[in-house]
């Protein structure tokens, strides 16, 4: 399934985004060279995540250079 495919299913109106560089707490680079991303987000809660209940997130890699040609526009 395509991303665009699992929007139109869920409703436009229901999905949010966070920009993940804008939520950055810390990044460092892991034992087998992969890297360890922390960051802050108001849409879930510790107790969300032990209940298995609140949202669900997804992290979305897109190229810069196509970011940068959208980004102005949010």
């Amino acid at each position: 399934m395509k991303l665009s495919d699992l929007i139109l299913k869920i409703g436009d109106d229901k999905v949010r985004f966070q920009i993940l560089q804008n939520a950055l707490s810390g990044i460092s680079l892991g034992k087998e060279g992969d890297s360890k991303v922390t960051f802050f987000t108001n849409a879930i809660t510790p107790s969300d995540i032990m209940q298995n209940k609140g949202k669900v997130g997804l992290v979305v890699w897109i190229p810069r250079e196509e970011w940068e040609k959208v980004a102005k526009d949010i």
